[in-house]
């Protein structure tokens, strides 16, 4: 039995995309379908107007909270 990953905000971000739809996402942040799918791809390094543009369509936003 596989082993299940630990979720990580990569992980979180393409189970949002799905979701949500890669088109629609794209169509609604005004972001490239290629920019989308690359945020969650191994070697993506999405820029920050790129995660929060995603995320503000998917009524969340990111935080900075301490470490406990």
């Amino acid at each position: 039995m596989a082993k299940p990953k630990k979720p990580t905000i990569k992980t979180d971000l393409e189970l949002l995309i799905r979701e949500y739809g890669v088109n629609k996402m794209a169509a609604a942040t005004g972001l490239a379908k290629t920019t989308v799918i690359a945020t969650t791809t191994r070697d993506g390094d999405p820029r920050l107007s790129t995660l929060e543009a995603i995320l503000a369509q998917t009524g969340y936003r990111l935080a900075i909270v301490p470490a406990t």
